[in-house]
């Protein structure tokens, strides 16, 4: 009756005994260097070397469980951090497959008589963030102002074209768990500059709002790297400029981004999540994850925090559901994110490639049946 209830069974890993039993389990995500964890495996491919920040290269592993699997002897994994980097090796056969093709591009990847794109819902979505605990973000009020401001069926429709969906809840709408009474904010501006008067804010002469003598100015980062997001900054500027709201747009090196989010400095950002299979808010939303964890929005709620204390580990679905469905209520009505989009995943692969399927659990969910023609390998 409900399929999306199988998803949890996907985070549950098989580790081997014999290493991992040697170690203490709060230790299990630290110990041992990358390459040394990714050095057990009963996986389809073994490491077979490394080179950081460059490549990975992966062998075929012979006692593999599935008798004659996988088909490809090995892969190379190649770090390309530039997306238009990234497009130019795949449409010149320099590499055989790219992920996160963004929508602008599709018709570069249609008309490559080489490539074949795959096309399916992600466990993601994208939102514009806003720091509760910092000016002039403190008041729902303002959150939910700038939500109304936002012409999000724009970004989705310009951006997208077609590829995403407008979001709504917090728990994206292929999850058993997600509150379908929930709609996205409707873009209206008016609600958008009656909800900043109430909350105290007055026009200047300038035409922007103001409150205690300051300017509503504030600054929206977002990573540089991604052009799109950058994109969706430049759009949110000018759908707040037209209430009266100004903004600057900082775009950062990610991990200098990711470091000022930890810490909470910084007002707004635009950003994603790509989601767990289990449902489990704690991560994102609970009080306790403030400080070192993912809530960069610094929202605090004692009823959010008992919703997820007892929703993330009851078995019963059907009795978890209605807490999931007031927890998303209460942070709908908060608003410490605008809810933008769930994008749609676009990958680029060789058409020489066979028996591929891709799916929302991950890009390579059968990897060990891909296949290629004899009279079509590139390698021998």
């Amino acid at each position: 009756k409900y399929p999306y209830q199988q998803m949890d069974v996907n985070d549950i890993q098989i580790l081997p005994k014999h290493t991992f039993g040697k170690v203490p389990f709060e230790k299990w995500q630290t110990h041992g260097k990358w390459e040394e964890q990714a050095g057990v495996s009963g996986g389809p491919f073994l490491l077979e070397s490394m080179k950081p920040n460059q490549e990975v290269t992966l062998a075929r592993n012979p006692a593999y469980w599935k008798q004659g699997q996988p088909y490809l002897d090995g892969l190379i994994f190649r770090i390309i951090p530039d997306q238009r980097t990234q497009l130019t090796s795949v449409l010149a056969g320099d590499v055989d497959c790219m992920q996160g093709v963004t929508p602008k591009d599709v018709d570069k990847i249609l008309d490559a008589k080489s490539l074949q794109l795959y096309s399916y819902m992600t466990r993601s979505y994208g939102y514009a963030g806003w720091n509760c605990k910092r000016w002039p973000f403190e008041d729902a009020r303002v959150r939910q102002a700038m939500s109304h401001a936002i012409d999000v069926e724009d970004i989705v429709e310009s951006l997208f074209r077609g590829y995403a969906k407008m979001a709504g809840p917090q728990i994206i709408s292929s999850f058993w768990a997600s509150n379908p009474d929930i709609e996205p904010v409707e873009f209206d501006p008016d609600r958008s500059e009656e909800l900043l008067q109430e909350a105290g804010w007055a026009k200047g002469a300038d035409g922007i709002y103001a409150k205690d003598g300051k300017r509503f100015q504030f600054t929206l980062i977002t990573n540089s790297e991604n052009a799109l997001r950058q994109r969706i900054c430049l759009m949110i500027q000018a759908n707040l400029k037209e209430i009266g709201v100004a903004s600057d747009i900082r775009p950062m090196e990610f991990n200098q981004m990711s470091t000022q989010l930890k810490r909470h400095e910084f007002q707004a950002y635009v950003g994603g999540w790509y989601v767990a299979t289990k449902v489990d808010l704690k991560p994102t939303w609970h009080s306790t994850s403030v400080d070192g964890r993912f809530n960069y929005v610094n929202f605090q709620n004692a009823r959010v925090d008992e919703i997820i204390d007892q929703a993330r580990i009851m078995s019963d679905f059907e009795a978890a559901r209605p807490l999931w469905y007031e927890l998303q209520e209460i942070i709908h009505d908060a608003q410490p994110y605008t809810m933008l989009y769930e994008p749609r995943a676009l990958v680029a692969l060789h058409k020489r490639f066979q028996g591929v399927e891709m799916n929302a659990l991950r890009v390579y969910a059968n990897l060990d049946e891909w296949w290629v023609p004899a009279d079509q390998r590139r390698f021998k």
